[in-house]
């Protein structure tokens, strides 16, 4: 009896270790996805109310304004879930061009077939 209470007590440990591993990488994503939100916050409320957004990009630092236009230029042909769109466009830029596996790309490639090709296409396009 005690070795089955010993065993069962390792299993329920086990399984607190690996819940609390879930737990710390859930938290994680939360956070990213608060923060790439916060970014697309930021975005928009630079866009509303602008009748010249082009006004708004030469304003901007180079890095930002390509950012700027090719997410609105994806925006407008893809509906995607916005912080994974802002994930994979900042990505592209950071990357001069290219995506690099990550989770948000996944969920892009799965939910909007082409959209990688789009936007990486797209960047050229613009730089």
């Amino acid at each position: 009896m005690d070795d089955k209470k010993r065993t069962l007590g390792e299993a329920i440990n086990n399984i607190k270790i690996e819940a609390s591993g879930i737990s710390i990488t859930l938290s994680h994503a939360v956070s990213r996805l608060n923060e790439l939100n916060n970014e697309l916050n930021r975005l928009q409320a630079m866009f509303e109310g602008v009748e010249h957004q082009e006004d708004l990009l030469s304003q901007l630092d180079p890095e930002e304004a390509l950012y700027a236009a090719l997410y609105k230029k994806t925006n407008d042909h893809y509906d995607l879930y916005q912080p994974t769109l802002a994930a994979i466009v900042r990505d592209c830029v950071k990357n001069n061009g290219m995506i690099p596996e990550s989770p948000q790309k996944k969920q892009a490639e799965y939910q909007c077939a082409g959209i990688i090709y789009f936007i990486e296409d797209a960047y050229k396009n613009l730089k």
